[in-house]
């Protein structure tokens, strides 16, 4: 199945960290790849562009007056990365040389920037890899240590999308039991017993638990701390995160509710790697953890407004990164909602409770307040902590107290898993169990084949979403997003 990026546009990016290093790689993707590389050649161009199949040919660039030796390897398509031609350009490791071929593709017209994941969205909508691939290749570049490097790897030989496929074949089995007892409701056959058909949809059931068993967000034991940042919306989360992380990372605005997926930035304090996590603020405890549920359960639905299953879909990959967090800073604004974010804060429930290991409250926008504000915020919450991004004040003391408060990582504890998930691979799956689940309970009930074959359906598009079947514009973006330039 071909899926090829609509705008046939030719894109570049180095796929090499910057820094010193004996070498580099500009990757370009895209029809005219093999036409740009040589134009930025004073020789050996004519070789490269008449390469065929997988060739290393041997170039000199010309870049600004200068003669650079360089080294072209071709990919022709379809047997490439992305399904298109590419060229990867390998030519010393100078900072400077790499940003004049950059300038000299995009000036001249040759070829554009590639945006964060942009080749492997590519080789995603060629029909290269599925979605679970494609976050696995993320997965992979941001793994701490050896353990989450093996697991993602599992998943990027297509061990987790095989799994995913005997879920979706035993919901398919399911369901099309469930649509033979409507077509035939007056025919007596032992197999649409609701005895059997209940054991039927209790196999994909079992078989999801044990993935979902098999998989987590984080796996490593070498130092890594998940820090969750969340509090009422505006409450000054989203600035906090690019104060910490010391770039923008998130859009801090005004306007509340900006923040919708979740944002993350990774620190390295004393050895310590603390990744920081920003999820959509809330006044609701709710959508920050997992509530118990009641009988049947309400049914998302194959259809419905767009916006309720985006906010569907944000909630559960709020309540998936708190689950997660060795950590929760609770941030609140001073100057707003102030004794109504703290009475919430002394509410969240403890690690018996299914909530965070450890829980800090932090009080951002100390900028605005006096002297006897500062007094008040002390005497209401005394163990807070109290920062200004605005200013850049008490962030060392915030990463401190969260060293102080969690000295052992997550990937300490013993976990059986052997996939790394992301947050949206690990919400489609905890959907399509509750789907499950659901239709298990409507056979059980006598609540009627047609609500059964609902929630089976519904279970069926949530684990298809995992390998990326009929895939929403929104998740695309998300999940492309936390990729890096140039992979």
């Amino acid at each position: 199945m071909d899926r090829s990026p609509a705008d046939g546009e030719t894109i570049f990016a180095p796929s090499t960290p910057p820094g010193i290093g004996s070498s580099a790689i500009i990757r370009i993707s895209g029809p005219n790849a093999l036409g740009a590389a040589a134009a930025l050649c004073e020789e050996g161009g004519g070789a490269l562009e008449r390469a065929r199949g997988f060739r290393g040919v041997a170039v000199v660039l010309g870049i600004r007056g200068l003669r650079v030796p360089a080294w072209g390897l071709v990919f022709r398509a379809p047997r490439s990365y992305t399904r298109e031609d590419v060229v990867e350009l390998t030519l010393p490791g100078s900072t400077p040389l790499v940003g004049a071929v950059a300038r000299a593709l995009e000036a001249g017209g040759l070829a554009r920037w590639a945006r964060p994941g942009e080749f492997t969205l590519r080789a995603f909508l060629g029909g290269r890899i599925d979605l679970s691939q494609a976050e696995a290749t993320a997965a992979m570049i941001g793994a701490v240590g050896e353990t989450e490097a093996r697991a993602s790897r599992r998943c990027m030989r297509g061990e987790l999308k095989a799994r995913v496929e005997e879920v979706a074949e035993g919901i398919i089995a399911a369901l099309a039991l469930i649509e033979a007892a409507l077509d035939f409701p007056d025919e007596d056959l032992p197999q649409l017993d609701p005895r059997v058909l209940a054991e039927c949809v209790a196999q994909p059931e079992k078989a999801l638990a044990e993935l979902r068993r098999s998989a987590s967000l984080r796996l490593s034991g070498e130092g890594n701390l998940r820090v969750v940042l969340a509090g009422f919306p505006n409450a000054g989360k989203s600035s906090l995160l690019n104060a910490l992380a010391g770039r923008e990372v998130a859009l801090a605005s005004e306007q509340p509710g900006t923040t919708r997926d979740p944002l993350r930035a990774v620190t390295v304090h004393a050895g310590r790697r603390i990744e920081w996590i920003d999820v959509a603020g809330s006044h609701r405890l709710e959508d920050f953890f997992e509530q118990p549920a009641s009988g049947c359960g309400a049914r998302d639905g194959a259809g419905g407004d767009e916006e309720a299953f985006l906010l569907e879909t944000v909630r559960r990959l709020t309540r998936i990164e708190v689950a997660s967090a060795d950590v929760i800073v609770w941030v609140a604004d001073p100057t707003a909602r102030f004794e109504e974010a703290v009475a919430l804060f002394e509410e969240l429930p403890g690690p018996q409770e299914g909530g965070p290991r450890s829980r800090i409250f932090a009080v951002q926008k100390s900028d605005l307040l006096d002297e006897a504000g500062r007094r008040g915020v002390e005497e209401l919450v005394g163990s807070a902590v109290v920062v200004s991004a605005k200013a850049r004040r008490g962030l060392e003391a915030l990463v401190e107290r969260v060293l102080r408060e969690r000295p052992e990582a997550s990937g300490s504890r013993s976990m059986p898993a052997v996939f790394l998930v992301s947050a949206h691979q690990a919400a489609c799956l905890e959907s399509a169990g509750r789907a499950l689940e659901r239709a298990r309970a409507a056979i059980a009930e006598g609540a009627g084949a047609e609500l059964a074959a609902v929630d089976l359906r519904d279970a069926l598009r949530s684990v298809g979403e995992v390998k990326g079947e009929a895939p929403r514009e929104a998740v695309l973006e998300h999940i492309f997003s936390r990729f890096c330039i140039g992979k």
